[in-house]
């Protein structure tokens, strides 16, 4: 049985150095060899100066040594700086995601609050004064004391598809200002004209004609341009006043009045020249029989529809126009309600049309009904 135990594992050894921890005891011929050679015998390590003779051992490797204790701490140290580092970068992220989602935010109601400003700017924005000199050799249009309308168009002068307009205001009362009834060339079309007139203000517009329907019946140049003004009420458009009839004539009198011979004559008989022109529209509902109509008297004249026949069946097709005196129009027979009625698709399933018109002068309190007219759609 062995003498001594080691102090450090307690396992016995032979009191010298313990096999299994390496524990060695403090003894005057360690202590000499430390001092004589200046290193450790046997791999021993120095203790302490304050340490007693016989009471320092050696650390066991197995047991926390030094070289361990510096290993898992360098390990410690590398692992927090890790986590120290990992954290940040996450916090990083995280910081830059709120920035970019609060920018985000920021310029979307940015933009909203940008289109509110452009709106409000371009309403408060001051406009320039217009140069109303221009107008004051001009045309008048329209003069009745309170309201004066004039146009810078002298006599002379060729007419403009777009005809600068000048208006005053000296009553008390806001109205507006319309054109109706225009034709060019003797053929009747649209005009814009709408002018918002305040009480004791005066303001500019345009009356404009569209080139592009003048050209497609061969109307290329402005010789004749007629018109009437409507006034009314802002608010309420109750009419105030209306202007007779208004014409510019540049050029002759007979090129002005020269009416194309279009389509396909249906009825000819007082005054009156109904044609066929084609169709106009291939989409279901949104296409039209279209008619030339022709008013050679001196009375106001409208047609509309008597009766109408598709495919031998009666439907309710719409058609109205308006003849001024010595006019004529393009008018649309709008066929959408055969496809509602006899559940048609496409114009081609159409192969017979029968319409018969009803030709109406209020002002001479005649009524004529035409005979049943058979259009020839595939012409």
């Amino acid at each position: 049985m062995a003498k001594f135990h080691c102090p450090c594992c307690g396992k016995p050894y032979n009191g010298k150095r313990c096999s299994h921890c390496y524990y060695e005891p403090y003894t005057d011929e360690l202590s000499h060899a430390i001092h004589s050679k200046g290193r450790a015998v046997d791999g021993a390590v120095t203790p302490p100066a304050s340490a007693p003779a016989g009471q320092f051992r050696r650390p066991s490797p197995g047991r926390g040594s030094a070289s361990r204790r510096t290993r898992g701490d360098g390990s410690t140290v590398k692992n927090r700086l890790i986590f120290a580092l990992t954290l940040v970068l996450v916090l990083l992220v995280i910081n830059l995601a709120f920035v970019f989602l609060t920018n985000q935010a920021a310029t979307s109601v940015s933009r909203e609050n940008t289109t509110v400003s452009w709106e409000i700017t371009a309403y408060e924005e001051p406009r320039p004064e217009p140069d109303y000199s221009v107008f004051s050799e001009g045309t008048v249009l329209y003069d009745d004391g309170q309201i004066q309308v004039l146009t810078n168009w002298r006599p002379g002068q060729e007419i403009p598809m777009e005809l600068p307009v000048y208006a005053r205001n000296d009553g008390q009362q806001d109205v507006t200002i319309m054109a109706e009834q225009a034709h060019v060339n003797h053929f009747m079309t649209d005009a814009g004209l709408y002018m918002d007139l305040a009480a004791q203000s005066e303001a500019t517009g345009v009356l404009s004609v569209s080139e592009a329907a003048l050209a497609d019946v061969g109307i290329t140049e402005c010789c004749q341009l007629t018109f009437s003004l409507l006034i009314s009420e802002q608010e309420t458009y109750e009419t105030v006043a209306q202007s007779p009839l208004i014409t510019l004539s540049y050029g002759e009198e007979s090129q002005a009045f020269s009416q194309p011979q279009l389509g396909i004559p249906l009825y000819e008989e007082q005054d009156l020249l109904i044609s066929y022109c084609g169709l106009s529209g291939e989409d279901c509902g949104d296409d039209s029989v279209l008619f030339a109509l022709h008013n050679t008297s001196e009375e106001t004249v409208q047609v509309y529809i008597d009766k109408c026949y598709v495919n031998g069946e009666e439907v309710s097709l719409v058609l109205f126009s308006q003849l001024l005196p010595n006019c004529w129009s393009i008018a649309d027979l709008w066929t959408f309600a055969a496809y509602d009625e006899l559940g048609l698709e496409t114009m081609s399933q159409i192969q017979t049309l029968e319409v018969s018109f009803v030709i109406s002068a209020p002002a001479a309190e005649q009524i004529q009904t035409t005979q049943l007219l058979t259009i020839p759609l595939s012409e």
